[in-house]
């Protein structure tokens, strides 16, 4: 086996082998022999021909390609060890590139290295951990919410807010003309669906219906109608209707008659809600924390991925816009007419999109690297009370990296104020779940005695 040559590149190692004209002749003359015994020839049986005519029917180009086709895929096994034995940071997606030299091949076997996180200043980041804990409020609002999902809307002559359905009509321009896509009428939007771009929706609120006015607003850099980006724009609007949602009121006559609405159920239901919160609170608010400190962080680090990586993502990414338009029966060329775009804009933006959930996922890793917590015994067991309050019998693997990259980062970055808001944290959670818990069990328990009272008094009266 011939020596093998590595070269480095930020994002790529390249293992070069050189395969010698010998090597090639002889692997190529056992092909040509296995190859020579299945032609035929009119007058003779298969392979028994004289060599010339055989050889005149064989396709040596073909059988050259088979033949290094084979020396490629027998090499990389060997390149693969290799690889290993030096320790290299290397992912499994690869190219091969074949050049022929005077006296032989070289095969150069390139591999796209694991993508790199480099300038992760973490001490500097101004993400905060927000800690909130339940209020009575809290759990009145969240009640109302799920009392009132799929309730009708009913129109209102109030000042729109937030959460209503509006009606109206718009045409848009920019720089004094109408542009394409700018212009529709009875168009329902809910306010603060972030439906349109930023600003557009804020100024219809406070507005009634019958108003007619101006809006303005600037198309953000990342629009998809690249014609569009930066740009403001002024659009002419109609409000013709404001829709608020029919709502169930805990304090209406209508709630108070319903079954819900006696004492005692809504009661228990305030617990079971106020559970429901505490604990869905707890692991958002880590996770909430985490997600925006990435994202944070991704706005200034260095990043380093080959393309290599990248095209499997973009393919996938691809195929998932494809899905989506055949979804809704659109052709990719209509599309990007509508757009004003090119297939070399889509695919600019599919390499963009895959290279930020890349680098997502790989600032995660560094964190984990590098801040990922060995929990104490004592802290182990505070955590076991935390889980056992959860009901959590087994916490998923992800849940623990969280909490112990969350704790050792507050820990080696300093941020005593938020580690001691967390571990504070921690003891309500527990608290507040036992009580929960208690308050739970103590109806349950009263829930099973009333019908044996009840058998009682009817035997009594018998």
């Amino acid at each position: 086996m011939s020596d093998f040559k590595f070269t480095n590149t930020e994002t790529e190692l390249v293992v070069s082998l050189f395969v010698s004209k010998e090597q090639v002749d002889k692997e190529y003359q056992k092909l040509e022999t296995e190859a020579l015994k299945k032609i035929k020839v009119n007058g003779y049986r298969a392979g028994k021909a004289p060599k010339e005519a055989l050889r005149a029917r064989l396709n040596s180009k073909d059988l050259l390609d088979r033949v290094l086709q084979n020396l490629s895929k027998e090499n990389l096994n060997e390149v693969y060890k290799q690889l290993m034995e030096r320790k290299e940071p290397v992912t499994f997606a690869y190219t091969i590139d074949l050049k022929e030299k005077e006296n032989g091949f070289t095969f150069d076997y390139k591999f796209a290295k694991v993508p790199t996180v480099s300038d992760l200043d973490v001490k500097s980041a101004k993400t905060e951990l927000k800690l909130e804990k339940v209020t009575d409020k809290d759990v009145l609002e969240s009640i109302e919410t799920r009392l009132n999902e799929g309730r009708s809307r009913v129109k209102v002559e109030d000042e729109a807010k937030k959460g209503d359905e509006v009606l109206f009509d718009f045409k848009g321009y920019i720089d004094g003309e109408a542009f394409e896509g700018g212009e529709a009428e009875d168009y329902s939007l809910v306010l603060g669906s972030a439906q349109f771009i930023a600003g557009f929706e804020e100024q219809l609120l406070g507005k009634k219906a019958g108003w007619k006015g101006e809006i303005k607003a600037t198309f953000p850099s990342t629009y998809y109608v690249k014609n569009y980006r930066d740009k403001e724009a002024t659009f002419e609007i109609n409000l013709k209707e404001v829709r608020r949602v029919n709502s169930l009121k805990l304090d209406s006559k209508e709630f108070k008659d319903s079954p819900l609405g006696s004492e005692e159920y809504l009661g228990q239901y305030k617990v079971f809600v106020k559970k429901d919160l505490v604990v869905s609170r707890f692991i958002q608010s880590q996770r909430d924390f985490l997600d925006e400190l990435v994202k944070e962080l991704s706005q200034s680090v260095k990043f380093h991925i080959s393309d290599l990586l990248l095209k499997e993502k973009i393919a996938q990414l691809d195929k998932q816009f494809n899905d989506q338009l055949k979804q809704y029966k659109v052709k990719r060329k209509e599309y990007l007419e509508v757009i004003k775009a090119t297939e070399e804009d889509i695919q600019v933006e599919l390499k963009t999109s895959a290279v930020n959930e890349y680098k997502l996922s790989y600032i995660y890793q560094e964190l984990l690297k590098e801040f990922k917590k060995e929990f104490t015994e004592e802290e182990k067991k505070q955590y076991q009370e935390v889980f056992d309050a959860l009901k959590f019998t087994s916490p998923s693997n992800d849940l623990l990296d969280q909490l112990a990259v969350l704790e050792g980062l507050l820990e080696k970055t300093s941020r005593t104020k938020e580690l001691k808001a967390w571990n504070d944290y921690k003891v309500y959670l527990v608290e507040e779940l036992k009580k929960l818990d208690k308050e739970i069990q103590s109806m349950q328990e009263k829930q099973t005695q009333e019908p044996a009272e009840e058998k009682v008094e009817t035997k009594e009266e018998k």
